[in-house]
Order: C-alpha cells, then structure tokens, then sequence
C-alpha cells in the first residue's frame, strides 16, 4: 500500500515514541519484554517463536508454512489453489528451499539472540567466548563496539549473557550489523 501512495510510511521518531510507550505501558501492566517486539506475563513466552530464536529444527505444514531441519530451510507455496495444484501434483507445495553455510547460522544466531534473551558467554580466563556459533574470537573481535554499546546504554553484559537493553531494542537493528 505504501509502494501505491495509499498509505504513508509514519516517521521514526514517532514510531520510536509509539515504540517507548508501548513499553512503559506493558511493563506497567506486568508484562516482560522478552523479544524485540514481543511481552508476556512471566511464563507465558510464547514456545513457538522460541524454537526460532534457538535456531533448533522445525516442521510447518500449510501455505507459507516454513521449515528448517538440519542446516535446510524450506517454505511453501502461499496461495491456496497453488499449494493444492502442487500437492495434487508433486505430492509436495514446496515453493523454494534453501541450505545454510556455517556463516549463514552464525549471523541468524548474533541476530535472533539478541532479538530475543541475548548471547551467552562462556567465562573464559581473559575474555569471554561467545558460545553456539564456533566462533572463539567473536567477542575479542568485537570488544570495542560492544564497550561502545555498553557505554551508550544499547547492551549489558549481565552474567554470563549479552543483552540489549530498552534504548538497544530501539535500534536493535542497527546494532546487528555493526555486530556482524
């Protein structure tokens, strides 16, 4: 509808706004915020979505149902007569698929944790390893920008975790490609 001229993209600073009022609103409600653009009641963290954000396999069935086994990701066809013509012909409606390197996981996994509860460490003697990418020098590599971050008010190393804090979510985006 934007594309068309039929409705107007809202400017950032009132997103930003709207963004920080649903916080303050929610939490005052006893709502935790535990992804990006998701709250709950303690507890309630929705089962699904967590399956994503630790990158473990999947299986979806339906139209635009997507999938994801064993470094394979894959997704259906999303209009309802295509997906039944490719089933009644294929006896699939997979639409496309596609396989993920090892950097491919690495970036989804930086990304969606932060997103989401943070990156774990493993305390190490000096400097802390990022655990679950196979990456031992990520945080060494990257210690300047997240003492950047955690100067700024965007991260908190918190225990053995990374973690965006209220002012990261908002740009949590943007603190995901400086990261990566």
């Amino acid at each position: 509808m934007v594309l068309k001229g039929e409705v107007e993209m809202q400017d950032v600073e009132i997103d930003s706004q709207l963004y920080e009022n649903t916080m303050d609103f929610l939490a005052e409600k006893g709502f935790e915020h535990y992804e990006v653009s998701n709250y709950c009641k303690p507890g309630f963290e929705c089962k699904h979505n967590q399956i994503y954000w630790d990158c473990l396999n999947y299986l979806s069935f339906g139209t635009s149902a997507h999938s994801y086994m064993e470094g394979k990701r894959w997704w259906n066809f999303s209009a309802l007569t295509i997906y039944n013509t490719a089933v009644m012909n294929k006896n699939h409606a997979i639409a496309g698929s596609e396989e993920l390197t090892k950097h491919d996981l690495y970036e989804e996994y930086i990304m969606l944790g932060l997103r989401s509860r943070g990156l774990k460490f493993k305390r190490g003697d000096n400097d802390p390893e990022l655990l679950g990418i196979g990456s031992e020098g990520w945080y060494i590599e990257r210690k300047q920008i997240i003492s950047q971050l955690v100067v700024a008010g965007k991260m908190v190393i918190d225990g053995d975790m990374l973690k965006l804090t209220r002012d990261g979510f908002l740009v949590c985006d943007e603190i995901v490609e400086r990261l990566l």
